[in-house]
């Protein structure tokens, strides 16, 4: 009789390297992938979707063949009717070693799949040939290459190394518009609005802020804090304009 190949007992043709078994970290765990997948996982698993759960027929004869967790074994009921039993599922093992990877490897946004996603995303927008991808992307590379190479040389000309950033970064430069620019104007009271957010989440003003809800309160001893903070908002941009000189 034929033996079972028993499962779990192969061993990795990279130990066969000399400085393998040494390393601290051998397989370096994408948090990017994995954090899509448990999310998809344990999403699909508790919404019950049939085609896309972890929890299906196929999983549960899987743990009958393999003879564990009785429990949750598929159970006949009757003529072609199946019962699944209700789990409760451990469903991802890999995100208990990230935390151990962290220590190790540092922060993960040295060791994530997002700028070679971005890069590969970049390469795939060079094919213009679909017969001959990688002669497509070669060549597509090589001009984007000549051309930052040239753009250097160009003056009174916005290229990549010259062209305003699009976030403020604390210099001089204060970065630019994402899109088209249009042109609007505020009526009187969506100005007032405008004015009030500005004063309200301005640390400079908080002491008068204070010292108008005083003044409120001393002039309305019986009203409401509704009452009282609505009036501040109505009054304070122009109370604020009378106290202080500029």
């Amino acid at each position: 009789m034929e033996e079972k190949a028993i499962i779990g007992r192969k061993k990795s043709i990279f130990y066969e390297l000399p400085y393998w078994e040494h390393n601290l970290i051998r397989h370096n765990l994408d948090v990017m992938h994995i954090e899509k997948n448990v999310c998809d996982n344990i999403l699909w698993t508790i919404l019950g979707v049939g085609e896309k759960s972890k929890d299906n027929v196929n999983a549960r004869r899987d743990l009958q063949e393999m003879n564990i967790r009785k429990p949750l074994h598929l159970q006949s009921r009757g003529f072609n009717k199946v019962y699944v039993p209700p789990a409760q599922f451990t469903m991802e093992h890999l995100p208990i070693h990230l935390a151990d990877e962290a220590l190790i490897a540092g922060a993960i946004q040295f060791r994530w799949m997002h700028p070679i996603e971005r890069f590969l995303l970049t390469l795939k927008q060079y094919v213009r040939n679909r017969a001959h991808p990688e002669g497509s992307i070669a060549k597509g590379y090589l001009m984007e290459e000549c051309m930052n190479f040239c753009s250097h040389y160009l003056i009174d000309v916005e290229t990549k190394s010259n062209r305003p950033r699009r976030n403020n970064e604390g210099d001089n430069n204060m970065g630019r518009a994402v899109g088209e620019s249009t042109t609007f104007y505020l009526n009187d009271n969506e100005l007032q609005q405008c004015h009030r957010y500005v004063l309200f989440n301005t640390s400079s003003v908080a002491p008068f802020i204070s010292k108008h809800l005083e003044v409120i309160k001393s002039k309305m001893p019986r009203a409401s804090d509704h009452q009282i903070q609505s009036e501040h908002f109505e009054t304070f941009y122009t109370w604020f304009k009378d106290h202080v000189c500029i």
